[in-house]
């Protein structure tokens, strides 16, 4: 059999600068954190020392029973993808089957017969994820097993640094190691503080750094083009290149692919919203060569071997310069080849942005992040893993254990508070004895609990989307694009434009718009968010490539007025002018008692007010916001966004079952929990940045920042890219709003055909409401008393009631009566006003529908 060194020189001939480094700290037995760039044998610079040290422990084990050492798992390597999993096992085939050390893959993929096999006969490496890490501690032989855990390796940190998966790690790590004490290893690519990674995996430990290849240098380009001459240019490049076209969002890869695919680019699809099936067929196609290029989203982005790439496009900017970086190292999969990238910008300030974040990576300069720390759901499911675990606890003692995590950072009251929610969810049994000393221990439901709730990622739900005027389906829309909507706001589906009438369980009712209303585009709530460092980059660039009066900068904020739109020019990134949009909305909305809807981009805030207002209060309800946190909090109350949130806490936390539907006022009643408390805190994590706001407010109030008033009749240049950004005014067509309401419901109505029975002589008659006579009148008998029946034969409303309007108001009267949602008492009350014009006449059905729908959630049976 060969040794580690033998193989070593017979697939490398010699080792890396990474390997070099970390390698003799992992062979002494050092925690280690490993930084290097894609391509560099980071992976077997943790691996190959650790296989030396397992057949140093096979051996010695072996020797001390007098044959085969004992069962039981040495290794435990965790990614935050299967699909890296059953990668990475092709790579560790080579070595393990040479050395003889048995390895393989546990997720949630894996069979039946295979996790038979695992129990029976455990390999000693096992390559796992995240979330099955917890579910094998549950297991009663496979926790046996993990008691001889020596080695967890931990890769792609970055991709779980500031999440709730990378929290919900550290603290199963910490229950681990109350039974197996381990060596700690990680790996990541290069971030911008090493040491938020290091203190995710180790806690207060001592531990070793080693980094190599941080600057490493890059050919990334920049090009510009519109429309077709973009995309042959694209398609050309995918024809030459061994490639992958990176896109920000799910939409925009289904977008561009399929106008890829329709030019003839030899080009696949791939991300995450697919099939585990065709991801795997599009990898393997690209593999095998029969695929020379794929468009992807992130989902690409890890280090899933997929072959050699000789370049890398990015299809509009990449928004971070951490992206950028990673996603260009996918080419020049070696330290021996040189990275090679194009981005290609969508408008100006996607150039600017693309160029900032160009120049950025060159420096060296990334994004930092922060690891997510005291999630109160996260902590409650691990509490209760503690329970599962050891039985009774003082939850002192579990406090101590969970506490030696860096994500964990609650005092040992809050943990109470937690502790008592789970109780009072039948979840765990909660003691506390006469001096105040609490123990805990797991309920029956507790495992079956703990079972639904090993991801941390948000099961979501699609809702779907319903015209109201035309009374059908148009689209499905996903659960956290909906989460920002609101009743009157504005969207794009499908190519055009829709507002808002309601939001019900499981649909969006909207009703056509017009194009020059603000949009929330399709992207929110899977885009990727800018910096604040970037935002001003693009800032101080406008004042280089732009000659324009005034010019919103990074050290000017211009408040533009026009008419019934305010855009408020603020180079300030994603996180800080997300915060402001929903305050000052919420301010502008107190001050005219209507709601006024907003939406944030990096380099701005468009605001469509209901009708026009003066200046003065405008710039006065900007200037003087104060208490971000505070008012944004009281912003947040009845939003979708909590209620999302808060749907998806509660689930952690055993309050909701995944199916629930939950109203404002409900919400409102758990304010005091650690429900609401968590919510609260993760909306404020992952979206807000109230410290940025509220420096920036200073900056504005000292002067620091220069605001200038704009007042004018057509948007500026840069109001006029971020309408095109959220209007998709070239999609919509020509319609005014209501005329295109009209129109759709005009249509749909007079489609029908209807089911008459006179009263006079019990004669049935259908008619099609579009060719009906004004008069209506029975066919056999000739009398005015027709009345409106339904499809089975029986009677809408109330039969005399309904034929007499049909006999006073005719074919109008029987329109009426067909509208979805419009009783008799309604139908009389809109046919006895005096309508103007027909198109005046539907108006007052669509409102009066409207009002129906807004109001049918509320209605109780009797």
């Amino acid at each position: 059999m060969s040794s580690v060194a033998e193989l070593v020189r017979e697939r490398f001939g010699e080792l890396t600068q990474i390997q070099k480094l970390a390698m003799p700290k992992v062979l002494a037995g050092q925690h280690v954190l490993i930084l290097a760039p894609t391509g560099s044998g980071k992976t077997e610079s943790a691996l190959l020392p650790i296989l030396e040290r397992i057949k140093a422990i096979q051996a010695e084990e072996g020797a001390a029973v007098g044959g085969n050492p004992p069962e039981g798992i040495y290794a435990l390597y965790i990614t935050p993808l299967r699909a890296l999993s059953r990668d990475l096992k092709e790579r560790f085939s080579w070595w393990c089957d040479r050395l003889q050390i048995s390895h393989d893959i546990r997720s949630g993929d894996t069979t039946m017969h295979e996790r038979a096999k695992h129990r029976k006969n455990p390999p000693r490496i096992l390559l796992t994820t995240v979330e099955s890490l917890q579910a094998l501690m549950l297991g009663r032989i496979m926790r046996r097993h993990l008691t001889s855990v020596r080695f967890v390796i931990v890769d792609e940190i970055h991709d779980i640094l500031d999440n709730k998966r990378g929290a919900q790690l550290s603290m199963g790590l910490e229950r681990l190691e109350e039974i197996a004490k381990f060596q700690r290893i990680g790996l990541t690519a290069t971030v911008a503080d090493e040491s938020e990674a290091a203190k995710l995996l180790f806690g207060e430990r001592e531990h070793a750094v080693c980094e190599s290849g941080k600057n490493r240098h890059m050919d990334i380009s920049i090009e510009q083009g519109t429309g077709d001459g973009k995309l042959s240019r694209i398609k050309e490049l995918c024809g030459k290149n061994r490639s992958l076209l990176f896109v920000n969002t799910r939409s925009m890869a289904e977008e561009l692919g399929a106008s890829l695919k329709k030019a003839g680019a030899p080009i696949g699809v791939h991300h995450g919203s697919l099939s585990k099936d065709v991801r795997l067929s599009t990898e393997d196609e690209f593999k095998s060569g029969k695929l020379n290029s794929i468009l992807c989203t992130s989902s690409l982005e890890l280090g899933i071997d997929v072959g050699d790439v000789s370049l890398v496009m990015q299809y509009g900017s990449p928004h971070q310069v951490f992206r950028l970086i990673q996603r260009v190292g996918r080419s020049g999969h070696s330290l021996e080849k040189t990275p090679k990238g194009i981005v290609f910008p969508s408008d100006f300030d996607d150039m600017l942005e693309s160029e900032v974040i160009t120049a950025l990576a060159r420096n060296g300069w990334m994004e930092g992040k922060s690891a997510e720390r005291g999630a109160l759901d996260v902590i409650a499911h691990q509490l209760v893993g503690v329970c599962l675990d050891f039985g009774r606890m003082d939850l002192a003692k579990a406090h101590a254990i969970l506490s030696r995590s860096y994500a964990y950072n609650i005092a040992y009251d809050k943990l109470r508070m937690v502790a008592l929610q789970l109780y009072a969810e039948g979840i765990i049994f909660y003691d506390e004895d006469a001096k105040g000393a609490v123990s805990v221990r797991a309920k029956s439901r507790a495992r079956e609990y703990f079972s639904s709730y090993l991801s941390t990622i948000p099961k979501t739900k699609r809702f779907l989307m319903k015209d109201i005027a035309a009374n059908r389906v148009i689209s499905s829309l996903d659960e956290e694009f909906v989460v920002n909507l609101e009743p009157g706001a504005s969207f794009l589906s499908h190519g055009a434009a829709w507002r808002v009438v309601d939001i019900t369980e499981s649909e969006v009712l909207a009703e056509p718009t017009a194009g020059t209303d603000i949009m929330v585009p399709s992207w929110t709530g899977e885009d990727i968010p800018v910096s604040f460092e970037v935002a001003q980059g693009v800032g101080r660039m406008r004042a280089v490539k732009k000659d324009v009066s005034p010019l919103p900068d990074d050290k000017t904020v211009v408040i533009e007025i026009s008419q019934d739109l305010i855009i408020i020019h603020t180079c300030l990134g994603t996180k800080i002018n997300g915060a402001l949009s929903r305050v000052y909305s919420k301010k502008l909305s107190n001050l005219i008692g209507e709601s006024v809807i907003a939406v944030a981009d990096p380099y701005r805030i468009l605001v469509k007010l209901p009708f026009p207002i003066k200046e003065e209060p405008i710039v006065r309800a900007f200037r003087d916001i104060h208490d971000v946190r505070g008012l944004l909090e009281e912003a947040l109350v009845n939003s979708s966004l909590l209620k999302f949130k808060f749907l998806h806490v509660g689930r952690m936390f055993g309050l909701l079952s995944v199916d629930a539907n939950i109203g404002s006022r409900f919400i409102n009643a758990m304010r005091h929990s650690v429900v609401y408390e968590e919510a609260m805190r993760s909306i404020f994590f992952r979206y807000f940045d109230t410290a940025g706001a509220e420096k920036a407010l200073a900056a504005v109030r000292s002067g620091k920042l220069k605001l200038i008033v704009d007042l004018r009749k057509k948007p500026s240049f840069f109001a006029s890219i971020g309408l095109e950004r959220v209007s998709g005014a070239e999609s919509v067509g020509a319609f005014a709003p209501r005329e295109r309401v009209v129109a759709a419901f005009r249509e749909n109505v007079l489609s029908k055909t209807l089911r008459l029975r006179c009263l006079n002589c019990d004669a049935s008659r259908f008619m099609h409401l579009a060719g009906a006579p004004d008069a209506i009148k029975c066919h056999k008998c000739g009398a005015a008393s027709l009345a409106l029946l339904n499809r089975e034969g029986e009677g809408t409303h109330d039969l005399e009631f309904s034929a007499g309007l049909i006999r006073a108001y005719g074919k109008k009267a029987l329109i009426a009566l067909s509208t979805y949602g419009v009783g008799p008492s309604t139908a009389d009350r809109v046919l006895k006003r005096l309508h103007r014009s027909e198109e005046a006449f539907f108006l007052d059905l669509i409102e009066a529908q409207k009002n129906f729908i807004k109001n049918k959630k509320y209605w109780k049976l009797s």
